[in-house]
């Protein structure tokens, strides 16, 4: 085997143009997922880079007496040939899929679905036959004596991926229109060249230009559209958010008024339920479990507390004066229909997080500190974080409000009182401790939305 200048020269420019090919390649494969634009220029830059590594063995080997490198030399030279169509077709693919043409016939790739096949036929009985090339006794490359059918239907393949730009030129900009323009350009004019002077390798150059002005100018345009397609994304995903949260808290209000509560209920509870938790923040108690998300998550469910109070008999709501012990078991039914609720209402919710803290804000914010509370009698750290948390948001709400059970109330000073002494017995002590630190806070609250 041996390798003249030229040879070398033109490995050595295949290789380089296979590394930029490369290149492009690996940067498009993460960005080819959903994407279809993108999908389709990586599989045409694969068969690029295919050709070009085909065409360097075959400079590489030509002429070689080894057995060995004979044979991959042969193998080479078939998958330069059988790639290039293939390459051209699937570029042409790329502009259909990139330009959404508003010109496009079904005889059109009909036409080079038969070239292809004709192609594919010849190219078939080439090494037995010499169609398109042959080696001669030195193990030499030659060109076979129909070696211009190879060049010919390239050529047309070419040409109408041309008239087919020409025809949906008004899809792209003028920019995008002269990159793909050159795209059939390039390689016709170094194909030419290359005919009139055998030994000279120019077409994968002349195809790797073209594909980095592409590369260059349009990829910018495929992520700029991803990007507003991800933006567009986030932005329905709010607002289905939005609605999600606007309805629940709807609904809650909707619990509420069944038993003539003040419908601001909700929204006292969870200014009061964000104020403790955040000073429970600054002082660093429970420092191991609230956080900003756990803040946030806690004042997501808080409006589901008394869901459950739906399942309630209007009657048993209504009802001035004491209650049976048939309305009180009744009435303490609603925190555990109203976790069967929650798991079903936000079956959806992708937050598990936030579907088990409003479960056992739920079922638990009437569990007691020393375990006399319901349903299940817990008591001190047993019962969750988030429902004691939610416990004295509640009691105290209720201690300063008129309800229809009760006329008397208690003003602030008085409920914070009341709270104190209970503490131990229905609450969490060191929660107490806190929510003493912002009785102020608290006053603001309950002048704004009132009682």
């Amino acid at each position: 085997m041996i390798i003249t200048k030229l040879n070398a020269l033109n490995v050595v420019l295949n290789l380089y143009n296979c590394l930029i090919i490369l290149l492009v390649i690996c940067f498009l494969i993460p960005k080819a997922k959903n994407n279809k634009p993108n999908t389709c220029f990586l599989i045409c830059n694969i068969f690029f880079m295919i050709f070009a590594l085909a065409d360097t063995v075959t400079w590489l080997f030509d002429g070689t007496k080894n057995p060995l490198f004979f044979l991959i030399l042969k193998v080479s030279m078939f998958i330069f040939y059988l790639t290039q169509p293939l390459m051209f077709l699937s570029f042409i693919k790329f502009m259909k899929v990139y330009m959404t043409p508003k010109k496009d016939s079904i005889y059109f790739w009909i036409s080079i679905d038969i070239l292809i096949f004709i192609y594919a036929i010849a190219l078939f009985f080439t090494p037995s036959q010499g169609i398109f090339y042959y080696f001669n006794s030195d193990f030499l490359y030659c060109r076979g004596k129909y070696q211009f059918l190879s060049v010919l239907i390239n050529g047309i393949i070419l040409f109408s991926g041309f008239v087919y730009l020409i025809l949906n030129h008004k899809q792209v900009t003028t920019i995008e229109l002269f990159c793909f323009f050159l795209f059939f350009f390039i390689p016709t004019v170094s194909e030419f060249i290359q005919l009139m002077n055998y030994g000279i390798s120019l077409i994968i150059t002349g195809l790797t230009i073209p594909i980095i002005l592409i590369f260059m100018n349009i990829h910018t345009k495929l992520e700029n559209n991803l990007a507003t397609i991800i933006d567009q994304s986030v932005m329905k995903e709010e607002e289905i958010i939005k609605i999600k949260d606007n309805t629940i808290l709807g609904l809650s209000n909707l619990v509420e008024n069944r038993d003539k509560d003040n419908g601001n209920h909700v929204k006292r509870i969870m200014k009061y339920v964000e104020l403790l938790c955040r000073q429970c923040v600054k002082n660093g108690v429970y420092a191991d479990t609230i956080d900003e998300a756990y803040i946030q998550r806690l004042i997501k469910s808080v409006p589901m507390h008394d869901i459950g109070k739906i399942v309630v008999p209007d009657e048993i709501l209504v009802k001035k004066g004491q209650l049976s012990v048939n309305d009180i078991n009744q009435i303490q039914k609603h925190v555990t229909e109203g976790a069967k609720i929650v798991n079903e209402v936000l079956s959806y919710e992708k937050d598990k997080k936030l579907v088990k803290m409003t479960e056992n804000v739920v079922l638990f914010h009437h569990e007691k500190w020393d375990g006399t509370g319901y349903p299940k009698g817990l008591k001190n750290r047993s019962i969750p974080l988030s429902a004691r948390i939610m416990a004295i948001a509640d009691v105290f709400d209720a201690l300063v409000t008129s309800r229809i059970y009760k006329e008397e109330t208690l003003n602030i000073e008085d409920a914070f009182s009341l709270i104190k002494i209970n503490s131990e017995k229905s609450f969490d002590p060191q929660l107490i401790k806190q929510f003493e630190l912002i009785e102020n806070d608290i006053k603001k609250v309950v002048e704004e939305y009132g009682v």
